[in-house]
């Protein structure tokens, strides 16, 4: 891994939800979309053009239409400010 490589996996490790473990469901919290696609937009710019990137899953995507939006405080991009960045990048 290149030195500026590790520089954007510490950062992208510190956001979003970086008082927690990663995936501790249980933690309650205000909605910030604004921080959530800063941390997609962070991911984009952390592999952009690296040979060794083939592709990411974004895991969260709910099938249901009705979820996702302003008020949602789950993972859902959708019809949040995240998923414009996913619609912008793909």
């Amino acid at each position: 891994m290149e030195p500026d490589d590790r520089l954007h996996r510490d950062r992208l490790s510190q956001r979003g939800r970086h008082e927690h473990a990663p995936l501790e469901l249980a933690v309650e919290g205000t909605v910030d979309l604004q921080e959530q696609a800063d941390c997609y937009t962070a991911v984009f710019n952390a592999v952009a053009g690296k040979p060794w990137f083939g592709g990411m899953f974004w895991w969260g995507w709910d099938t249901n239409p009705s979820a996702g939006g302003p008020y949602d405080s789950g993972y859902t991009p959708w019809r949040k400010p995240a998923g414009d960045i996913l619609a912008a990048r793909y």
